[in-house]
């Protein structure tokens, strides 16, 4: 039986614990982004905190409220490679677990180089969560990964906990051009019964000599057809200045366009955005006007008010406005307003407070259409190297108590311990081969050797530790073609192309 099961609930853990493998949900951060300038709340740049300090995150812990009290549901225990470190993990949390407060700054925890942010430097990771009958924190699943020679991952191996030992679930590929643009990014999950892995979703993306983003289509693998049936695609245009002008896109099932929209975008001499107009999208089914967006600034290129418009039946009107004030250059508040009788109401309000060393404390929410008292409060705590140790958030009721809350330890890098995932220094002949290849390694034990088709499935796989540097492995049973060799020695992984040619 194939572990779709298995995989669906692997998904949702995932998703719990806020690890964005979803296609659709990782590419949404992909696509160009265009608002919000100078809007940062400044989170800390712990890239630069790190090389000062010598620590890098360690082990991430999220309770949530229940029963009265605060329970462990998952924790997060992560194993870098050398002295790697993606400090993106922290902001990324904030970013995700609480959108609601921080969605006029997403630009703030969305690395604009989409690579650098989500495929660089990452560590392996071993996920725990709470057992629902036993009330005990258990193995969920794991991930391991294997990166390049310039730090940027190849494979993101997911391994699912069954209750006696971990069963590969779910695999993640990437490929990148010369300029370490990510090109094709492309998801499986493994058949239990085929002893194999079998392709769910293709990404490939294209640019143009100045780095952007000009096209990204998405496709999905029938097993029916064997072949790959295109879902999505969006096409992107920028103008000289490098400002994202046309966003187009169209999504079909089986062939039959099923949705699709056009935004366009306008900017200030000063290369700020003014408008953005959008056609077609959910709810529309046809390219006709939807959803107008126009910004305003002040003399410090910050923005200070957000109209959004829709199109009723002849002409555009305005429903909603957000307006922003700053401090010292920094957001401290954001004002929501809604149209009632023709008359502006201001409802609801955020405030953003800064400790002493002006990294983001505390956001606030106000209901001001009956009480004009606090709803939550988003607080984010730092170490004394002003790296975050702990965000949460705190419903007001009576009793005041905090909904949730994640924690963060560090860890100090040891210098000493600088090795890469990436291992190259075998040989294999002859290459192409006949009726067998030979690989050998001058320092390498190999522990598992692999052989995988073009279509992605395993044909050959030793089930045992090899423990040896050279070892030959049979291919006349193959078909001619291409495949792809896959060795791992001890936490290494190493690839290489061979050729099958009889």
């Amino acid at each position: 039986m194939k572990k779709q099961n298995t995989f669906l609930l692997l998904l949702s853990l995932i998703f719990l614990s806020n690890i964005s493998i979803a296609q659709n949900t990782k590419f949404e951060t992909l696509k160009p982004k265009t608002v919000f300038h100078n809007m940062q709340l400044n989170i800390v740049n712990h890239a630069s905190e790190t090389e000062e300090t010598g620590l890098r995150l360690k082990n991430r812990v999220k309770l949530e409220y229940s029963l009265e009290d605060l329970m462990e549901k998952d924790s997060t225990v992560y194993n870098w490679s050398g002295n790697y470190e993606n400090y993106n993990i922290v902001k990324n949390d904030i970013y995700e677990n609480y959108n609601d407060y921080l969605k006029w700054v997403e630009s703030d925890f969305v690395d604009s180089d989409f690579t650098k942010s989500y495929f660089y430097k990452i560590p392996n990771e071993t996920f725990y969560s709470l057992d629902a009958e036993t009330n005990e924190i258990q193995y969920s699943y794991k991930i391991e990964v294997s990166l390049n020679s310039e730090g940027f991952l190849l494979e993101s191996l997911i391994l699912f906990w069954n209750g006696f030992e971990f069963e590969e679930a779910y695999k993640e590929s990437c490929e990148y051009d010369s300029n370490n643009n990510l090109t094709e990014y492309v998801t499986s999950f493994f058949d239990d019964s085929e002893n194999q892995w079998i392709f769910e979703s293709k990404t490939t993306i294209s640019y143009d000599n100045n780095g952007n983003i000009i096209e990204m289509k998405v496709e999905n693998f029938s097993n029916e057809e064997n072949t790959w049936e295109i879902e999505e695609i969006t096409n992107f245009e920028f103008d000289q200045n490098g400002n994202l002008i046309r966003e187009e896109s169209k999504r079909t099932q089986a062939g039959i366009l099923v949705d699709e929209y056009k935004k366009q975008f306008e900017y200030s001499e000063e290369n700020l955005l003014i408008s953005m107009t959008q056609q077609g999208g959910q709810p529309r089914k046809s390219l006709e006007n939807y959803r107008k967006e126009e910004y305003s600034y002040n003399s410090e290129k910050q923005m200070t008010e957000l109209l959004i418009s829709y199109w009723f039946t002849t002409d555009w009107e305005i429903r909603r406005k957000y307006t922003f004030a700053y401090d010292n250059n920094k957001l401290s508040q954001v004002l929501y307003y809604t149209i009632v009788e023709g008359d502006w109401f201001n409802d609801f309000k955020q405030d953003f407070n800064y400790n002493t060393n002006n990294n983001l404390s505390s956001v606030e929410e106000k209901n001001l259409e009956t009480t004009n008292e606090n709803i939550s409060k988003l607080y984010i705590e730092y170490n004394e190297y002003q790296q975050v140790s702990e965000i949460g958030k705190i419903k007001f009721n009576i009793f005041s108590s905090i909904s949730d809350k994640i924690i963060y330890t560090y860890e100090e890098i040891d210098e000493t311990k600088i090795s890469n995932l990436i291992f190259s220094d075998f040989t294999v002949f002859p290459n192409p081969a006949q009726n067998f290849i030979n690989i050998q390694s001058a320092e390498n034990l190999f522990d598992k050797v692999e052989l995988i088709d073009i279509t992605g499935k395993t044909v050959f796989v030793s089930k045992i530790a090899l423990n040896s540097n050279n070892i030959s492995i049979p291919t006349s049973h193959l078909a001619n073609g291409n495949y792809q060799l896959k060795v791992t020695s001890g936490n290494q992984i190493g690839t290489k192309q061979i050729i099958v040619n009889k």
